[in-house]
């Protein structure tokens, strides 16, 4: 004989006997205020323990040395301990492919795409690899191989 199963209405709560209680909006919104306030007030209450002065780390010996060959660019110890730091915002895109990592064709990186290419990656038509940069080199750090290209890390 086939067991009758119960059909349920449709807004009447599936309850399972291994499964809690249904929880209301309003016990969210307490569980919410309990867990966040226990983090801000966690953070403050830690942070009263902390020596500001011993959280800052010790700097290399050869930072060192090379800040002692920089007279008044970057002052490392004394009254000024900031350590020199390079942040790069990306919020308009990285635009990883093509300026800073080169990108070619299935000959490999060597083997460069079109100026309509390029220029699909958001690379300008006057300034892509295998062009002649002999225009630009004394406005920018001059490290190609003359056409765009820095192969002093061994890029073939």
């Amino acid at each position: 004989m086939a067991k009758r199963r119960k059909h349920f209405e449709v807004n009447e709560p599936l309850r399972h006997a291994d499964h809690a209680r249904p929880v209301t909006r309003r016990e969210f919104i307490r569980q919410g205020f309990m867990s966040g306030s226990a983090v801000a007030l966690t953070g403050g209450v830690f942070s009263l323990f902390a020596d500001p002065r011993a959280a800052m780390a010790a700097i290399s010996p050869d930072l060192n040395a090379l800040a002692a060959g920089m007279t008044n660019q970057c002052i490392l110890g004394g009254t000024q301990t900031m350590i020199p730091f390079i942040c790069f915002e990306l919020a308009g895109g990285a635009n990883l492919a093509g300026s800073n990592a080169l990108v070619g064709k299935t000959a490999g990186q060597m083997d460069f795409l079109t100026t309509a290419g390029y220029s699909k990656l958001g690379l300008p038509g006057d300034i892509i690899p295998g062009l002649s940069d002999t225009t630009v080199a004394g406005t920018m750090l001059n490290t190609s191989d003359g056409n765009f290209v820095n192969s002093q890390l061994g890029l073939k």
